[in-house]
């Protein structure tokens, strides 16, 4: 038996959606490696914590002084540095070292064990300068298999030098599992939703609350189209929140419909509602031109025709399969954002068509042979 330390930081392990389906993806294939989870929570954790996800994975959050002693999102050294010295004594047992993101460095820089680094996203602290990008090169190249979130990021990798070794590089896409129909009906908040919907069209959005995924123009082109009205699923900022109620008034909430926070498996009762999905990264670093959207794959996977900018890793794929329509910029023109559900909305019936007939390229359960490949590698 294999055994397999996963090691992350997380707002939750219920969040960690892509981490799960790789567990069980690979349990799946491998009944005889076990996995493990160490985990980093992000707040100030007050307790040492071990137990089993719902998914059926044993799991340790440890007491970190660090985190308790200094806030959110500052000395992130430190914190990394005690996290990788509470945990490491615990490691002796395990045969391969899982690293899912960047903030567990130090068992990149220093553990022994071989070792898979997951890049969900491109580790932008290391490629600032000369020096912090030839250590990310000495990093993934003290890794036996290095993941990345989508071949986009791979190639920007290997464009700026970092990628002098490029064999066991792999790509593994964040689509969304060919799940069970959803009981939506159970939902107090979804069934406001609908009688408030009633029969006008609906415009999907995810969350108004990052200036990097155009929020501000999300609304404001929902605003400036009769007859559309849009839900807003996920967090609000509240300044933007009372910024959208200075500008709008009563208005705001007879064309905006805001959910808060729902558990994951409820955002396809929303998708499923809508005509149209609108998916916007602007062009602010690497991470947001080169995105992995997995809310266009839901939107996909749940027959909702898409409304993205120009990124190309969403552009390429708009368009070979006909899921909807690309815009000429990233999101920020509020003109072009307009035309673009328009588009859509007239032309439903086509985008829908295509839909159902390529929908399957986007499943997770497509990727079954990166996996075997990345486990020859380690097993």
């Amino acid at each position: 038996m294999k055994r397999i330390a996963m090691i992350l930081r997380t707002n939750g392990l219920e969040y960690d959606d892509r981490i799960r389906k790789e567990m069980l993806t690979i349990r799946s294939l491998y009944p005889e490696v076990e996995f493990k989870i160490f985990a980093m929570l992000d707040g100030q954790h007050s307790v040492c914590e071990r137990g089993v996800t719902n998914y059926g994975i044993e799991y340790v959050i440890p007491l970190l002084k660090t985190r308790q002693k200094y806030k959110s999102g500052t000395h992130l050294i430190e914190k990394a540095w005690e996290f990788y010295s509470v945990v490491t004594p615990e490691l002796k047992d395990y045969d391969i070292i899982w690293c899912a993101d960047f903030e567990p460095f130090f068992f990149l820089l220093l553990s022994g064990k071989p070792k898979v680094w997951d890049m969900h996203e491109l580790p932008e602290m290391f490629l600032g300068t000369l020096l912090r990008r030839n250590l990310l090169r000495f990093l993934m190249k003290r890794c036996k298999v290095v993941i990345h979130a989508n071949s986009e990021r791979l190639q920007y990798l290997d464009k700026i030098g970092v990628l002098k070794e490029k064999r066991n590089q792999y790509v593994i896409r964040n689509f969304p599992e060919l799940t069970s129909e959803v009981q939506c009906k159970n939902s107090d908040k979804y069934l406001e939703f609908v009688l408030w919907l009633g029969d006008s069209d609906c415009v999907y959005i995810q969350g108004i609350n990052d200036n990097s995924r155009c929020d501000v123009e999300s609304v404001e082109a929902v605003m400036k189209m009769s007859k559309v009205k849009a839900v807003v699923v996920g967090r609000v900022k509240p300044q933007l929140e009372k910024f959208l109620r200075e500008k709008y008034g009563a208005q705001l909430d007879q064309k905006i419909f805001f959910t808060g926070m729902v558990p994951q498996v409820m955002t396809s009762c929303y998708v499923r509602k809508c005509k149209v999905s609108l998916v916007l990264y602007r062009n602010v670093s690497p991470n947001n031109y080169y995105c992995e959207p997995n809310r266009m794959f839901q939107s996909i996977i749940n027959d909702c025709p898409v409304v993205v900018g120009c990124n190309p890793s969403m552009k390429e794929l708009i368009e070979q399969y006909n899921f909807g329509v690309t815009l000429a910029d990233d999101g920020s023109n509020v003109t072009s954002i307009v035309k673009g559900l328009e588009k859509v909305l007239a032309e439903r019936l086509f985008y829908c068509g295509q839909i159902a007939k390529n929908k399957h390229v986007v499943l997770w359960e497509r990727q079954k042979d990166v996996f075997v490949r990345i486990m020859s590698t380690l097993l």
